[in-house]
């Protein structure tokens, strides 16, 4: 892809913002000198500052006020305060893009002019590595072009799927929460093999690239996880032993429900 010459702002460049941050400098498809940052202290701006040599500070307002793109990573419960500062000072040909979860198109449209270009979307942490899930839905005011240099733009940092703005609900939850499902799994299973006598890191990284490793099988054969599970089981072997104790102890039922219940907190 090839390098874009707009000038960003990442409006609260916290733990998501920071991550997309890295997403975009990685392949340098944003020059520094074309990123600009805002956190909320003047201690963490200049962290974000020497940490990815970019222009970092506490004014919104000056961040905003030549952006092309302004990516607004704040929580959800600081959107209306930060689109009433910035509203103002944003350029009318400005494409804003939110990330906070819940907080409609609707909602953000109605602080900026009318026919603001306006996009939602869902990332989550591991943009940070390039190999983020960002699901994403524009406003009608994208023209066909601006839709696609949204996609590339976000290509940059991960797997891009446009949805409807109903489906970011469940995007939210499937993946932009479930990594910590991910995280818990990879830390039960270093936990269990710890205490059967494998050293902390090693446990770790065993278990991590067997979850990487997985999850690669998964996507590059196309086959369904249940024929890939049934690949590994042998009769009266391990892993059908440790499947059947996973199924007993409900690990399926768990994340399903688990997963349904941050949709559902996406939607409330």
């Amino acid at each position: 892809m090839g390098f874009i010459l707009k000038n960003i702002a990442i409006i609260g460049a916290g733990k998501i913002g920071q991550s997309i941050i890295k997403g975009l400098l990685s392949n340098h498809f944003v020059d520094t000198k074309h990123l600009y940052a805002t956190t909320h202290e003047e201690v963490s701006a200049k962290e974000v500052a020497e940490r990815y040599g970019i222009e970092a500070s506490t004014n919104n307002l000056k961040a905003v006020e030549n952006a092309d793109i302004v990516l607004v990573t704040v929580k959800p419960y600081n959107m209306d305060e930060v689109l009433k500062e910035i509203a103002p000072s944003l350029k009318k040909e400005s494409l804003i893009i939110s990330s906070a979860a819940g907080y409609s198109i609707a909602s953000i449209a109605s602080f900026l002019s009318t026919g603001h270009k306006i996009v939602r979307m869902m990332p989550n942490t591991p943009v940070a590595i390039q190999a983020g899930v960002i699901g994403f839905t524009p406003n009608e005011a994208l023209s066909p072009d601006e839709v696609a240099l949204t996609k590339e733009l976000l290509s940059e940092m991960g797997l891009v799927e446009q949805v409807t703005e109903a489906q970011l609900d469940t995007i939210t939850g499937v993946s932009g929460s479930s990594p910590t499902l991910v995280y818990m799994f990879i830390e039960a299973m270093a936990d269990a093999a710890c205490q059967q006598g494998l050293p902390r890191q090693q446990a770790l990284a065993l278990v991590a690239q067997t979850v990487a490793g997985s999850a690669q099988m998964v996507i590059e054969t196309h086959n369904h996880p249940e024929q890939l599970k049934d690949d590994v089981c042998s009769p009266a072997g391990t892993s059908i032993e440790c499947v059947r104790v996973a199924e007993d102890k409900g690990l399926r039922s768990a994340v399903i429900e688990a997963v349904i219940a941050a949709c559902q907190k996406a939607k409330s």
